[in-house]
């Protein structure tokens, strides 16, 4: 009887472990990607920002193309807008004032 009583404690105690063990490896997975995706959300706003500080340089110097750092900008301009585009998509739509 004492045998049993041991063995079925000990059966607990590994079931009570591998719960443990379980929500721990539960958790740790859940912070990693949790930290991957505010990397790459970080990434792609530094890169917005980058692409931005360029275009901002383009239409210092006037110019409608220009790459720095492997950042390359298109700067449409009309009447009525500018329009910034970073890797074939549009970046920014910049609507101008019209003078009273």
């Amino acid at each position: 009887m004492e045998n049993i009583g041991k063995k079925s404690l000990e059966a607990h105690i590994l079931l009570e472990s591998m719960v443990a063990m379980t929500l721990l490896i539960f958790l740790v997975t859940f912070v990693l990607n949790q930290v991957i995706q505010v990397k790459k959300q970080t990434y792609e706003e530094n890169r917005k920002i980058e692409a931005l500080n360029v275009a901002l340089m383009a239409v210092d110097i006037g110019e409608e193309r220009l790459k720095i750092n492997d950042v390359e900008v298109f700067i449409e301009e009309s009447p009525s807008k500018i329009v910034v585009w970073e890797s074939g998509k549009v970046l920014i739509t910049l609507e101008k004032k019209k003078a009273l």
